[in-house]
């Protein structure tokens, strides 16, 4: 039998927060931050965000992993870079331009959106 995680989780209102801030993130955001040849998306997006630390993450920072967003009504092992989260963070992790950064910080707020709404339609039951 599974342990699926099925309590409210208590950082919606981070969450929803981090959303506008992957929205208003710009190019020249991004570009203020690149420092060295390579380009490298995690480390931009930590310096931003606080992105892939969980001393430093906008979500770690307000609730334990088990009441976490990314882990709301799931195997209590899933977490933020795992099963239908980790597409949209290791394409953070791994962008290789500026603009892949962009895109996938987009992309990173749509999916919190989408978890969001999940969790909504879950309560309104």
């Amino acid at each position: 039998m599974e342990n699926i995680i099925t309590g409210k989780p208590t950082n919606v209102e981070a969450a929803k927060k981090l959303i506008e801030r992957y929205r208003s993130i710009t190019l020249d955001e991004i570009l203020s931050k690149h420092s060295s040849i390579t380009f490298f998306g995690h480390s931009i997006a930590e310096r931003l965000t606080g992105f892939g630390k969980t001393s430093s993450c906008a979500l770690c920072l307000h609730t334990p992993c088990d009441m976490c967003i990314y882990a709301h009504n799931s195997r209590i092992n899933y977490h933020c870079n795992t099963s239908a989260n980790e597409k949209t963070y290791d394409a953070i992790s791994r962008a290789h331009t500026p603009e892949e950064l962009l895109q996938a910080f987009k992309d990173r707020a749509d999916h919190i959106e989408e978890l969001i709404k999940q969790i909504k339609h879950l309560e309104d039951k």
